[in-house]
């Protein structure tokens, strides 16, 4: 779920990124708008933390660091996210991005950190956000869209409610979410999740004196349940 997380802040720059009325962040000026925040959730059977710092620019230069917790035990690891991007607003009614993000997890018990890049197109147009990445190593698409329902006769309803659908070769993940900001930085949500995913482990073993390695496939699925507190600055 965390990856798709930050991919919802990566859309979230797309999708106000340049907008001159957002420069309510601690170290925010007239051409820099920043936000920071930190979130505790809880998923299911277990308690996780994350953290980001984001700046934007009214000339279209955005970036954000997000580090997620992928683990709660005594072997936790963490995975660390920047990401810089452009992007650019069409006559207040559409806005167009593209950008370059990096994932690294901090703290495997082979390596130290295991670095994953993609490259990014995104678009918004009223109430409907779409992105698709490009990871070069894989050579494989992903996408991702989400339908923000706050909008038309519904844009006065005292929650924020979206859906959200992602893909990742035979993976995909469909959500709805539910939140609300108290006072501009308290910020308490719910997200009810379907996921579908399934990836493979190489064990290495030795037997007779000789290395040997296997892939192992796992898969899973199923409803998960998040609810997140957070507070921004």
């Amino acid at each position: 779920m965390y990856r798709k997380t930050i991919l919802l802040l990566i859309l979230f720059c797309i999708s106000y990124g340049q907008s001159p009325d957002r420069h309510s962040g601690l170290f925010s000026n007239e051409r820099f708008d920043t936000s920071t925040g930190f979130f505790i959730n809880v998923v299911d059977d277990q308690i996780e933390f994350d953290g980001f710092f984001e700046t934007e620019t009214d000339f279209g230069i955005y970036g954000n660091i997000w580090l997620s917790q992928i683990d709660f035990d005594k072997n936790t690891n963490a995975e660390l996210n920047t990401t810089i991007g452009y992007a650019k607003k069409y006559k207040n009614y559409a806005t167009l991005g593209l950008g370059y993000t990096k994932y690294s997890h901090i703290g495997d018990k082979d390596i130290l950190m295991v670095d994953q890049a993609e490259v990014f197109v995104g678009a918004d147009a009223g109430p409907v956000t779409f992105a698709a990445f490009y990871e070069p190593d894989s050579r494989v698409p992903d996408f991702l869209g989400i339908m923000d329902l706050n909008y038309g006769p519904f844009s006065d309803f005292p929650l924020d409610i979206s859906l959200l659908g992602y893909m990742e070769k035979e993976n995909y993940e469909l959500n709805i979410r539910v939140s609300k900001i108290f006072q501009n930085n308290l910020l308490i949500g719910y997200i009810l999740t379907w996921e579908k995913y399934g990836f493979g482990e190489k064990i290495n073993y030795n037997k007779g004196g000789q290395q040997y390695g296997k892939q192992i496939g796992y898969e899973s699925e199923g409803f998960f349940n998040i609810i997140y507190l957070g507070l921004l600055f």
